[in-house]
């Protein structure tokens, strides 16, 4: 299809070069009209062929930081206070729950 130009409803979509509604783009802060130059299909398949790509080293990274992370005495430290947190939010959830207060 030939590139047409964009009117109120629709835009052109340079990735698969067809027109969309306004709807199917994303944001873009970095267009000048704030609005991405690929719909969201095309977004969506790319970001799932990286993803797809890139899973096995990312997942040796991940497991790589989190072993790191276990190993260092601050995960302790991170742990404790991820529990009193966790218990301090369940504790105001029951009172909440039980009072009738919202």
């Amino acid at each position: 299809m030939k590139h047409r130009h964009s009117t109120d409803t629709e835009l052109w979509c340079g990735a698969c070069k067809t027109m969309h509604p306004r709807s199917a783009f994303g944001k873009d802060k970095k267009s000048p009209n704030g609005i991405a130059y690929a719909c969201k299909a095309i977004v969506t398949k790319r970001n799932r062929a990286m993803h797809t790509k890139n899973k096995t080293a990312n997942n040796a990274r991940h497991s790589k930081l989190r072993a790191a992370r276990k190993a260092s005495s601050e995960h302790i430290t991170w742990a404790l206070k991820r529990l009193l947190s966790d218990a301090k939010q369940r504790a105001l959830s029951y009172s909440r729950h039980t009072t009738g207060r919202q």
